[in-house]
């Protein structure tokens, strides 16, 4: 996805980078989203948008201030960044035996900075649910947003006994869910 809508802020962005003249909470942020700005922190063909933005408007070219590694006071303004994520996959539920299992994402006020990797069997067609369990742990970091942290199923299918629910995520991780006992093991 190119960033024609953001060219001015993105290419001061990448010059601010390129001549390592930006505070430690900037950089690390450009390391921990790595996966989505790309190996030198400016793919253009990102997964996900990244909108850089300046607190100040752009100026002409001829107005641009001289960026010096001599004179750090003249350099403009460390842009805001605020990355969107693409759309979560849509997986379908698997029903075994007259129950429903899909991927449940908890409420903001009910996850305690975890809202993605869970896995909720319900009765039938209804919403009643019976059980939910955690497939994978997510370490996130609450300096940054949430959503760009959370990681989806991309895929779910019965095991070919049908007694475990085979989950695939974004990361690539495997995982397998008894559906007797909730047990949940990691598949290499």
């Amino acid at each position: 996805m190119a960033m024609e809508l953001f060219s001015t802020e993105y290419k001061a962005l990448k010059e601010i980078v390129s001549k390592q003249k930006f505070d430690e909470p900037l950089k690390s942020v450009m390391v921990a989203l790595k996966d989505v700005f790309g190996d030198d922190g400016f793919s253009e063909d990102c997964v996900a948008c990244a909108a850089v933005t300046c607190a100040t408007p752009a100026k002409a070219p001829s107005e641009e201030p001289k960026m010096s590694q001599d004179s750090p006071e003249a350099m403009p303004p460390i842009p805001h960044i605020a990355v969107k994520r693409r759309a979560p996959p849509k997986v379908p539920a698997v029903t075994m035996d007259g129950i429903r299992y899909e991927q449940a994402v908890l409420a903001r006020s009910e996850a305690a900075g975890q809202r993605t990797g869970y896995l909720a069997a319900y009765k039938g067609t209804t919403d009643e649910r019976l059980w939910r369990v955690r497939v994978y742990e997510l370490k996130t970091d609450p300096h940054l947003e949430g959503d760009v942290q959370d990681v989806y199923f991309t895929k779910m299918e019965a095991s070919p006994d049908g007694h475990e629910i085979l989950v695939d995520n974004e990361t690539g991780g495997r995982y397998a869910v008894d559906v007797r006992t909730q047990a949940v093991r990691k598949l290499d």
